[in-house]
């Protein structure tokens, strides 16, 4: 039994030596771009290089899709807008006085205990209160 089977080495050798080949080639062209340049040029394009193209592969590759991604930058310029921005203030605006209003309308004529008692309530007594202030809880909201 032959551990070493030739077959198997030569289309590996093959792709080893074209890969070679390849670098030797693509090697050449980058020397011969770079050749009379300055060396602090070759270092700038080669980080500015770097650094595009890593911004572009973290751009297209992140848990939202691309389309979402979009959707929300195009929504947010779109709120940046003076018209739509003064718009959505007014509905938030509006929202903001409709609640308050609501909340003080359902806990008007309600007296509210602002100093302790002068001397200790019961169990009872305690209970009545925690009755009392636990139907604001809910106060409003629909069921």
């Amino acid at each position: 039994m032959e551990l070493h089977d030739s077959r198997c080495t030569l289309p590996l050798m093959n792709m080893f030596s074209a890969a070679s080949s390849l670098c030797a080639v693509v090697k050449d062209r980058i020397n011969t771009a770079c050749e009379g340049q300055p060396a602090w040029k070759v270092v700038l394009v080669t980080a500015g290089g770097t650094f595009c193209l890593v911004a572009v592969k973290n751009f297209l590759w992140q848990d939202e899709s691309l389309f979402v991604r979009s959707k929300l930058a195009l929504f947010s310029l779109i709120r940046k807008i003076p018209q739509v921005k003064r718009k959505i203030d007014e509905e938030i605006g509006k929202l903001e006085r409709d609640m308050l209003a609501e909340m003080n309308e359902s806990i008007d004529n309600s007296v509210f205990m602002t100093a302790l008692p002068p001397c200790g309530w019961s169990k009872q007594a305690i209970l009545e209160q925690i009755n009392i202030y636990s139907k604001y809880e809910n106060a409003g909201l629909p069921q």
